[in-house]
């Protein structure tokens, strides 16, 4: 499952006969299309802050092998209504033509907008760098109003972007940095293998110097993180549920301490980077000897690295038993049939989920009946918060021990 701040989150999934179903993210905000049309042109400064959050998302699906194919201003979505432009948090959407690819295979469908179409595409012999040209056609029509490259025809339109520069000359380009024009060529290069890859563009002097992530870590979100690696495997699995639900303006302030430690974008925290940000911001609060086993704790699913709904679960550890809301969303994760209990059958199928924690062998039995505490073979949502506060407690009696 995709799972990065600037991708649109999949709750759920369903099918009949004919349809399949998508619970996704809901997004008020509006498309980027429409928000260039009623400004006609953005500012710069918007520009670099939307820039900089369609570049992560980019750098977040090619790192895990995925050419999106399909990106235009159409798809991307603001999350919140009227929120400004540059304060808005921005979601990638729409991957009906998106393509796993292995190293060295090549793409031969012609697909995607007009607009919005790399040479390559049209050549029949396309990759990841596909993807870059596109966020430069996002890009110029941000800053100018219109795309690139026009014609009477989709023709006209590929034959100018395989044989022409883009025009960065003339009125509407004057107020524009060159630092800007300068990403612009680099992400609108003919050549796909001199193009700039999404890694590299999120480190240009215009990226860093007009959206640099200014966000301080909280010492409160860093104790939580601590506290988290204290933390049982039942309560671990039951913050992941809830992580996997909280809607954007319940983590803002969580989303922007993750996207000021990612340092590269890619949507995953390593060691280096979590020790860099506490090392600049709170060198005292968690010594850096501990902090591979707290990084190892909060790395749920044990891919090496910390994922955004990680974080967030780690992050929120301390929430969880003083937010009955917030217990029921965890609770409802395990009940998963929806009548109101969880049973074993459901506690074994939710606690051997991938997705949510570590495939190793808990002795279910046993914390399903310290759950079901009265013997009724069910486990209700009384019992489901006496564990959880329970557990808590334990954390933070560990914690108090461990200083």
């Amino acid at each position: 499952m995709l799972d990065h701040p600037n991708v649109v989150r999949l709750f759920s999934t369903s099918q009949d006969e004919k349809q399949i179903y998508l619970v996704l993210e809901l997004c008020e905000g509006g498309e980027l299309f429409q928000k260039i049309v009623e400004a006609k042109k953005l500012a710069e400064t918007q520009v670099a802050t939307i820039m900089k959050q369609i570049l992560r998302s980019i750098c977040y699906l090619h790192g895990a092998g995925i050419v999106h194919r399909d990106l235009k201003p159409e798809n991307f979505l603001f999350q919140s209504k009227g929120v400004p432009l540059e304060h808005n948090t921005l979601k990638l959407i729409d991957f009906g033509l998106s393509k796993f690819l292995a190293e060295g295979e090549v793409l031969q469908n012609l697909v995607g907008s007009a607009p919005y179409v790399a040479p390559e595409v049209v050549a029949r012999s396309s990759g990841r760098p596909c993807d870059l040209w596109s966020c430069g056609a996002i890009m110029y029509m941000m800053l100018s109003g219109a795309p690139p490259f026009t014609g009477m025809n989709d023709r006209q339109v590929f034959q100018k972007a395989k044989s022409e520069k883009p025009r960065l000359i003339g009125r509407l380009w004057e107020p524009v940095s060159e630092a800007a024009k300068d990403l612009i060529r680099r992400l609108l290069d003919a050549d796909p293998a001199s193009r700039i890859t999404a890694e590299h563009a999120l480190e240009s002097d215009w990226i860093k110097g007009e959206s640099a992530d200014k966000a301080a870590l909280d010492p409160e979100i860093v104790r939580n993180l601590h506290r988290f690696s204290s933390a049982s495997r039942f309560k671990r699995t039951a913050l992941i549920a809830v992580a996997h639900q909280l809607r954007e303006d319940e983590v803002e302030t969580l989303r922007a301490s993750f996207n000021a430690m990612d340092k590269d974008g890619d949507g995953c925290l390593t060691l280096d980077e979590m020790s860099r940000a506490l090392a600049a911001s709170l060198p005292d609060l968690v010594p850096l000897e501990d902090l591979k086993r707290v990084m190892d704790e909060i790395d749920v699913n044990d891919d090496g690295y910390v994922s955004y709904t990680e974080f967030l679960a780690a992050a929120m550890n301390q929430r969880l038993p003083d937010n009955e809301q917030l217990c029921w969303r965890a609770f409802k994760a395990f009940d998963l049939d929806g009548d109101g209990s969880i049973s074993l059958s459901e506690l074994r199928t939710v606690m051997g989920d991938q997705e949510m924690t570590r495939q190793v062998s808990p002795d279910v039995a046993s914390l399903f009946q310290e759950l079901d505490s009265g013997g009724q073979g069910h486990v209700m949502f009384p019992d489901f918060m006496r564990v959880v506060s329970a557990d808590s407690e334990r954390e933070a009696a560990a914690s108090q021990s461990g200083r």
